[in-house]
């Protein structure tokens, strides 16, 4: 009994239970990450190969009447000129489909399985209780300097330094999309572990230098120009100029496409 009371107190204890919780919340934000990105992309793959004849039909009897339609319709917008029969106006619809849909659902889908203010939600959950802390303190005689630079941590940190490791985490977890059970789970392992602990130390520098920076002006110019640093990369990860996803992207649709011939060939060889 003395044991499982220690081991809940050791779980549920803030300092100790955060660093056994948040790794295991991350493998399983992972896990539906790499869902969803499959989803994605097994979607605009799909799309990629598109073609009317083989879109379902509530009632095949209608089949003709929607390619006829859509023939007309590509004729009437002069995508195709006016004397194009039907045959050619649905292939040519087809083309349109398999060139433009994969981009843009793609882009309405977004680059990311959580937006910036969700992921500074998140931030906020773990780093805001301890700015309303020091917003407290300060109120009940904590020096100004002390209180500008506990803000200026807590908000580096809820702000830009949580956002840019969860893209990062996004991303890499999103790398080898093909690999299932144990390969998996290993790879996901890897990132929780490379990540996690680049984000606990970046967190724990900035913390320290925030401590020092109420004594030193050096620091504080550290602090400041770590945070603009960190703005900076957020806006270019979230923006897209700096496109960490294009190169997840250029992967998954090669590994999918891989997968499918793979499956491909079991299937006419069996």
């Amino acid at each position: 009994a003395s044991t499982l009371q220690l081991l809940l107190m050791i779980i549920f204890d803030f300092e100790y239970g955060f660093h056994i919780v948040m790794p295991f919340c991350a493998f399983v934000g992972l896990l539906a990450a790499r869902t969803w990105a499959r989803a994605k992309y097994g979607v605009t793959s799909l799309l990629s190969d598109f073609t009317i004849q083989k879109c379902e039909c509530s009632s095949e009897n209608d089949r003709a009447a929607v390619c006829k339609n859509v023939a007309a319709l590509m004729r009437e917008t002069q995508v195709v000129p006016p004397f194009t029969d039907d045959a050619g106006a649905t292939a040519a619809f087809d083309e349109l489909a398999r060139n433009e849909l994969p981009q843009k659902l793609s882009q309405a889908m977004g680059r990311h399985v959580l937006r910036y203010w969700q992921a500074v939600l998140a931030a906020g959950i773990t780093r805001g209780p301890s700015w309303v802390d020091s917003l407290a303190g300060f109120q009940h005689g904590m020096a100004a300097r002390e209180f500008l630079c506990i803000t200026v941590s807590c908000w580096t940190d809820i702000l830009f330094l949580y956002p840019v490791v969860v893209s990062l985490f996004e991303v890499s977890g999103c790398w080898f999309i093909s690999w299932t059970g144990c390969k998996e789970y290993g790879w996901l392992s890897i990132v929780v572990l490379l990540c996690g602990s680049g984000m606990a130390a970046a967190s724990h520098g900035i913390v320290w230098c925030a401590d020092e920076a109420v004594h030193t002006d050096s620091h504080l110019a550290i602090l400041i120009v770590t945070s603009v640093v960190l703005c900076i990369i957020n806006f270019l990860m979230y923006s897209g100029p700096l496109c960490w996803t294009a190169a997840a992207k250029d992967n998954l649709h090669f590994l999918l496409d891989q997968e499918s011939e793979r499956q491909r060939g079991s299937g006419g060889g069996g």
